[in-house]
């Protein structure tokens, strides 16, 4: 007799607004359906809670958010995992943090025109900031523009 354990995937970055906490509700109502889309997808936790883990190929699972930085950081995770383990697993000066979000902020402005264009672009720099900014600041404050100015 063998036994089958499930795995529970966690997002890998916290998320303002995430609905990691009723994930489990979520799928006791949907059941397991053959077409699963996700809006507003931020960190994915409800996706990723999915019991039984991804359902076979002949379904369909569609993750949607307009959010330029959440589809980076996922381009990032897929594409170049290695480039970011760093940033999750050390600390941050504030300092340091204020600067990407500087730089950062201005990168942003043609971000999603980027990632619509190129199915392969990715800016894993910008994504490893940005996963910082989730990880060190308070939820939705990383990219809020602030007191300090680039010359």
């Amino acid at each position: 007799m063998s036994t089958m354990t499930a795995t529970v995937l966690r997002a890998p970055f916290n998320y303002f607004g995430s609905k990691a906490g009723i994930a489990h509700e979520v799928w006791t109502r949907l059941g397991n359906p053959r077409v699963y889309i996700e809006p507003f997808a931020g960190s994915a936790a409800v996706l990723l809670a999915r019991p039984g883990g991804a359902p076979p190929p002949a379904d369909l699972e569609i993750v949607n958010d307009a959010d330029g930085h959440i589809s980076n950081v996922w381009r990032a995770i897929q594409a170049h995992p290695d480039d970011l383990v760093d940033v999750m697993t050390t600390g941050a000066r504030e300092v340091d943090l204020h600067a990407r979000a500087a730089v950062a902020l201005e990168r942003t402005t043609d971000l999603v025109s980027r990632l619509e264009g190129d199915p392969h672009f990715c800016d894993v720099e910008l994504a490893s900031w940005w996963l910082a900014g989730a990880r060190h600041t308070l939820p939705g404050n990383f990219l809020k523009a602030g007191p300090w100015h680039r010359e």
